[in-house]
């Protein structure tokens, strides 16, 4: 066990699984663009009397409501009609700007062949750049609808034909851990909220699959699993990245990618903002802050698509307009709200 546990070690081996989530542009909307999005893509806007510009001719995005895009049947129109999106996209085309389905800034993530949402969401990356990434992710995802009282399991496709010894490796972090690239090694190892280890299961487990309450709470402040269980069945309220990965003789063989979860909602509706510091008082743990709004000193999170919105109670609403902010530049967007308020 002892070998096996400094395998497991938050070592540069294990840290290199961030060098991918960790840096700027892997986790990146988009810059400036026709639309206006600003520099540093933190609106300070309040809701506003503007009405939707549905169906209006333009040129640019910026020249229709907050809630709706310029788009163009075909590049060869001199024109094009603000529209409002409809979320539903079919492959990488319709999130290019002024021809696309999709708010500027967002991308189609497939359903199906030709079937799709936009989302603002990024895509899941490789967690070891330098490992194959061989064992695929079931659930939880994105679109799994949990709350804190439900219990649940990770569960993956794993790898057929590990050699005897392989140890699998299965991790839930709170945010998106930034890697040291000087020293190869995480700077918030607390990100690390859940870990699990063949090699110290913890209880009964099936291939490919582990029960939330066999996990340790994290790590220690040497790297190693935490000595106490979680011990419950469950997740708090909150949102969270998990990914596994083996390793053989001390060295990552395989890997997944990383895959983002909520468990509630992460929209706190007693969560405000103020004027000096607008989106940036509402960005939560991994999001960008592009993702994000203050609306009446009220933190609002954007979307693209429901895709975009906590699984559990919540609905991406493209019918709200907002003014432009001070610096006259706000990205296009729908919002999540509470499926309640429709």
């Amino acid at each position: 066990m002892a070998d096996r546990t400094k395998s497991l070690r938050w070592s540069s081996v294990v840290l290199g699984a961030f060098c991918i989530v960790g840096i700027p542009s892997a986790c990146d909307f988009g810059g400036d663009n026709a639309s206006g999005a600003a520099a540093n893509g933190l609106p300070n806007a309040d809701a506003g009397s503007l009405a939707p510009s549905v169906d209006l001719p333009c040129k640019l995005t910026s020249d229709c409501s907050s809630n709706t895009i310029c788009h163009y049947a075909n590049a060869s129109e001199p024109m094009g009609v603000c529209t409002l999106p409809s979320g539903d996209c079919t492959g990488p085309a319709d999130a290019v700007e002024l021809t696309g389905s999709c708010y500027f800034g967002a991308r189609c993530e497939l359903q199906a062949p030709g079937a799709g949402h936009c989302v603002f969401t990024p895509a899941s990356h490789a967690v070891f750049p330098s490992a194959s990434t061989g064992i695929p992710l079931d659930s939880p995802t994105d679109s799994t609808s949990l709350t804190s009282v439900d219990g649940f399991s990770l569960q993956w496709e794993p790898p057929t034909g590990q050699p005897a010894g392989a140890v699998t490796v299965a991790v839930i972090t709170d945010a998106i851990p930034v890697l040291d690239p000087g020293t190869n090694e995480i700077n918030n190892p607390s990100a690390v909220r859940w870990i699990w280890s063949s090699s110290d299961p913890g209880g009964a487990v099936q291939q490919g699959s582990v029960a939330i309450q066999y996990g340790a709470r994290g790590l220690t402040p040497t790297g190693e699993l935490s000595p106490t269980r979680w011990g419950t069945d469950s997740l708090p309220d909150g949102v969270y990245w998990w990914f596994v990965y083996e390793i053989v003789n001390g060295n990552v063989s395989l890997s997944s990618v990383i895959q983002r979860f909520r468990v509630g909602t992460d929209q706190n509706p007693a969560h405000t903002c103020d004027a000096t510091h607008g989106a940036s008082d509402c960005v939560e743990a991994g999001y960008a802050p592009e993702t994000a709004a203050c609306v009446n000193r009220q933190c609002m999170q954007r979307c693209a698509s429901n895709l975009d919105c906590p699984a559990v109670g919540s609905h991406c609403d493209f019918s709200v307009v907002i003014q432009e902010g001070s610096n006259g530049q706000d990205r296009h967007s729908g919002f999540c709200q509470a499926t309640s308020a429709m």
